[in-house]
């Protein structure tokens, strides 16, 4: 995202919240800038989506890869290219905070066994309960900081911004703009960014 100070950093968890942007088109703006070769604008990484509501469809991602590679592959070949890039999605569903809890306590066993993962994304637009709420921001921080991942989580708000004790390096990013009267900041980790999908990055 062009508008993070700095670019999003490995590390870091940014929890995107928005009343007004289509936080889908952002996730799958993020997939594709991932799984995609180098040569044809990506990075080629591997990336793993937690979706809790089913929004991540993957014949819509075959279509947008589809759109992109079009350029430089047709027939057969364009076909085996979107099929190589979602090879490095890895998709978990979760359908209970319980399920995404002990799912997210697992994943760091699993992910060192692919060194090439760099993004983790969450979409769980549930409101947590108070009780799992530290803990989950805490879980997940831990695993995008200790394996130097980027983080992208989509949730209800955790409750007023004065009251959470959010982790060193989780930051709230606001992607609708900003009114001039609204534009002081209620939190340490919270930053202000209005953009469009297709300034991303």
């Amino acid at each position: 995202m062009e508008q993070v100070p700095g670019g999003l950093q490995a590390g870091n968890t940014y929890e995107l919240i928005s009343h007004r942007s289509n936080i889908t088109a952002v996730f799958n703006t993020m997939i594709m800038n991932t799984v995609l070769p180098e040569g044809d604008g990506g990075r080629g990484e591997q990336v793993v989506v937690v979706d809790c509501v089913g929004h991540i469809c993957l014949q819509r991602l075959r279509r947008l890869l589809a759109e992109r590679l079009r350029a430089q592959h047709d027939g057969l070949q364009l076909v085996q290219a979107v099929e190589e890039c979602l090879q490095r999605m890895f998709v978990l569903r979760s359908t209970s905070v319980d399920h995404l809890l002990s799912s997210l306590q697992t994943l760091p066993t699993w992910m060192h066994d692919h060194a090439s993962i760099s993004t983790l994304i969450i979409d769980c637009p549930w409101s947590l309960p108070a009780a799992h709420r530290s803990y989950f921001q805490r879980l997940v921080a831990d695993i995008c900081s200790s394996l130097t991942l980027v983080g992208l989580v989509h949730s209800q708000r955790f409750g007023k911004p004065a009251k959470d004790a959010l982790p060193l390096q989780w930051t709230r990013v606001y992607l609708d703009p900003i009114a001039p009267h609204q534009q002081r900041r209620s939190h340490a980790n919270d930053a202000s960014f209005g953009f469009s999908v297709s300034n991303m990055k």
